[in-house]
């Protein structure tokens, strides 16, 4: 017989609902943030206690709460933000709804403390859970509103559970969410604080109501996120992508991009999306379709990392739906295929040139200033000589060798660029070999604004060797025993380098170094740093011009200068000539192939195995149970020794099972764990304390936390009274061999604290454990080493004692599964 309908009791849907509003800490903390801002407030205070499960308090200095209002402030459905439907269409405030403080008297015992600017005198108010006054008594205070929240969730026993066993998450995620209204709140001053009892109150973010969005994000996340963060203009999308949608670009006109997204660079990036925020019409947002095809279009050039993104959509208020969800995150957009599609072309626009940009020292590429010889003055044209200078000392970072600014600057590597690079390159050599130019005629068409070296006529370009200062010396004609007016000799190196076309025409009128371009820069600077002394050929005192150069090269065979030594032919003996014996042994065919299929037929006939569950879909739970084995690791003692094979694994027996460990995996993991726990690695101090620029969140996870990082060899010194983000200075580091440690391991260290549920977890940054690895795999049982029985036991024995015993610290099994004994038949 079914029940009769009633109407619920408003208390009991009162309760219901209230729990659909508020379902954690952050939604809490952004619900009383939102009537601070709406309220006009230039300062917004949080403060937390024990991470708000004792107490959650959100101050500011709006213009407060008139007495008229205090009866309907907590009601359901009351607010001063709009009157009726049509009013969601333009409504500019946060919150519209009125339900916020009403669910939040339901979830916990809340107080408001409030004065308004008509008043001298403030008002503290208590209200009980259906949002009704309790006590009203007058207070001295600034004008504002102090809204608190003790106990939040006690009243739902589960949620309560829940929220305290993951305290510092919902914290986490909390912070993540107040950093939204921190970015896009200008002129507003929000500073986050919590205290425990183990410490004193941390300052976790703090904004200086800038009044730009890069100065909030400068003061949340320090100044070297803000500088590896590019601005985001608006671009419109293809004509294809416009005639593929059927609109135009006036369509495009409704949306309007502010924005600011981390470059493609490598290592510009974050290893998780955690700082991503969007917004329309500055209200924080979870828009997941623009979310996707930011991510997407940024893994297009940098698929390892996420970018941190600020993207504020302006568009008509009518165009947006926010009343879909009771924490207002999720939005309905009109055309949000236009937008999508504008967002991909701003973003596509900014990144494609990154993967071919370069940031280089600008050192002038110029051939140095003309040099002049006096007497027996040896000339150094190095570029690097000034910087060498003692006398130069302060000017190394500011200036180059010629004396213009060295700034460091962004150049494409062009076309052009590479070319004149080539062709300067090969002019060195040019002069190197010693082959003069014909009057009036450039030797590689370079342009005339580079300054070429002057240089005495019939000397000749000696390259230095790598490990001395790059000088230029000179060699008369008489040293070299060669005349001035001399046939040239052109060795096989220059022919190689630059690609000489020796054809006719070429060899008759002058060298072509056009075909320079062919050739690699890298290929021509390589043998530029080699250290060549090139001698004249004997050929070239006798005359060798080019002339007969023009006759030998309609030879057949031409002349190399560099003749290979004659080789010898050399012969091989047989096995017969070197006494080897060769004895035949008669094979038939047919009776091997009679043996093979007999054992393959007695092999069919031999059931070794056999199984109790049988093949029927409706025992598949029973197969599967037949066919595997849980261990726990009391078991460990359990477990009978057989013997040991092949050197490098033990057999044991667990009632009619038997196992193979791996003796060297599985004393591995053993030390691994023992070296995790017990291990305080020594530090290196620094002579100059490092800032390290943490978040404000960080800096305070870091400070609850120091004996975890002075376990890994970390030691800091804390300021309390600096601002947030400069609190913390690194004075010493970890020191191990060749290993350096530094900030990313200090930054893995805070990632895997925040997540870390379980206080009894060793905590060590991937450096860290990927040396005690090295060392517990030195110092374990190696494979090959014969072992007694009593070792073998306790080496299976201590799997027992250890965390993880089932892999070893890189990735191996230490044991499977061999058999179940009662399977096996006797044959």
């Amino acid at each position: 017989m079914s029940s009769a309908i009633k109407a619920i009791d408003r208390t009991t849907v009162h309760r219901i609902c209230s729990g659909q509003v508020v379902l954690t800490l952050g939604i809490a903390v952004k619900e009383l943030v939102e009537n601070a801002i709406d309220a006009g407030a230039t300062t917004v205070e949080v403060k937390l206690r024990e991470y708000g499960s004792e107490l959650v308090e959100v101050s500011d200095n709006g213009h407060g709460v008139h007495p008229d209002n205090f009866e309907g402030l907590t009601l359901k459905h009351h607010t001063s933000k709009l009157r009726e439907f049509s009013d969601l269409t333009g409504v500019e405030t946060f919150g519209f709804r009125g339900e916020a403080l009403s669910s939040l008297c339901a979830l916990s015992e809340l107080s408001v403390s409030t004065r308004h600017k008509s008043l001298s005198c403030g008002s503290s108010l208590k209200f009980d859970r259906n949002g009704c006054i309790l006590e009203n008594t007058p207070c001295a205070r600034q004008v504002g509103s102090t809204v608190s929240l003790a106990n939040i969730f006690h009243t739902l026993p589960v949620r309560h559970k829940e929220f305290h066993r993951n305290l510092k998450k919902e914290f986490t995620k909390m912070l993540q969410l107040l950093y939204a209204y921190c970015i896009v709140s200008t002129g507003v001053r929000i500073t986050c604080t919590n205290q425990t009892k183990k410490s004193n109150k941390h300052v976790v973010v703090a904004t200086q109501g800038n009044t730009t969005v890069k100065g909030n994000v400068s003061c949340i996340f320090g100044a070297k996120q803000l500088a590896s963060l590019m601005e985001l203009k608006m671009t419109l999308p293809p004509p294809e992508v416009l005639d593929e949608l059927k609109i135009d670009e006036q369509a495009c006109s409704v949306f309007q991009l502010d924005g600011l997204v981390s470059s493609c660079a490598h290592g510009s990036g974050r290893s998780a999306p955690d700082r991503q925020f969007y917004f329309i019409n500055s209200r924080p947002c979870d828009p997941s379709k623009i979310s996707k095809v930011v991510n997407e279009v940024y893994h297009q050039y940098n698929i390892h990392q996420y970018p941190f993104v600020y993207l504020n959509i302006k568009v008509s208020r009518d165009s947006v739906d926010v009343n879909v969800t009771p924490d207002k995150r999720q939005l309905f957009l009109d055309n949000e295929k236009v937008l999508i599609s504008i967002v991909k072309a701003s973003l596509e626009r900014i990144y494609k040139s990154i993967p071919s940009t370069f940031t280089l020292n600008n050192i002038s590429t110029k051939a140095s200033v003309t040099t002049k010889m006096s007497g027996n003055v040896k000339p150094n044209l190095s570029i690097f000589s000034q910087w060498r200078s003692k006398n130069d000392t302060c000017k190394r970072s500011s200036e180059d060798s010629d004396g213009s600014p060295s700034n460091c600057k962004v150049m494409k590597l062009e076309g052009d660029y590479k070319k004149q690079n080539s062709q300067l390159t090969l002019r060195t050599y040019v002069e190197k070999m010693h082959i003069p130019e014909r009057p009036g005629k450039d030797l590689n068409g370079f342009s005339d604004d580079v300054k070429e070296l002057e240089k005495p006529q019939g000397t000749e370009f000696v390259m230095p060797p790598q490990s001395e200062e790059p000088s230029i010396s000179f060699r008369t004609p008489e040293e070299l025993d060669v005349k001035q007016d001399a046939s040239i000799n052109i060795p096989s190196e220059l022919d190689e380098i630059a690609g000489i076309n020796q054809s006719k025409e070429s060899a008759s009128d002058d060298i072509d170094i056009s075909s320079a371009s062919r050739v690699s820069t890298s290929s021509l600077d390589d043998v530029a740093a080699s250290s060549v002394d090139v001698q004249p050929c004997p050929e070239a005192s006798k005359g060798f011009d080019m002339n007969t150069w023009r006759k030998l090269e309609d030879s057949p065979e031409k002349p190399t200068l560099r003749q290979p030594m004659d080789s010898k032919s050399v012969s091989y003996d047989s096995y017969e000539e070197r006494g080897k014996k060769c004895i035949i042994i008669p094979t038939d065919i047919s009776r091997i192939k009679t043996l093979c299929q007999h054992r393959v037929e007695k092999d069919n006939k031999i059931e070794k195995i056999r199984f109790r569950a049988t093949i029927d879909p409706s025992k598949n739970d029973q197969a599967e149970d037949e066919l595997k084995r849980e261990i726990s690791k009391d078991k460990f003692q359990l477990m009978e020794i057989i013997g040991q094979f092949n050197l490098g694994f033990i057999i044991t027996k667990l009632d009619e099972d038997m196992f193979i460990v791996d003796q060297h995996a599985s004393d591995e993991k053993f030390n691994f764990e023992t070296l995790q726990k017990t291990t305080i690695i020594k530090n290196q101090k620094l002579v100059v304390p490092q800032s390290l620029e943490l978040t404000a969140a960080n800096e305070s996870v870091l400070m609850e936390n120091l004996d975890v990082f002075k376990k890994n060899g970390f030691e800091f010194r804390i300021d309390e009274n600096a601002p947030p983000t400069k609190k913390v200075l690194m004075t010493a580091v970890p020191l191990s061999g060749h290993r350096v440690f530094g900030r990313e391991d200090v930054d893995e260290l805070l990632f895997m604290l925040q997540d870390a549920c379980d206080k009894d977890m060793t905590c060590r940054p991937s450096g860290v454990r990927a040396m005690f690895a090295s060392r517990a795999c030195r110092k374990s049982v190696m494979v090959g080493t014969a072992l007694d029985f009593k070792e073998m036991k306790r080496l299976v024995s201590q799997m027992g004692t250890i965390e993880h015993p089932w892999n070893c610290p890189h990735g191996r099994p230490t044991m499977r599964h061999l058999v179940n004994m009662e399977l096996v038949k006797k044959v």
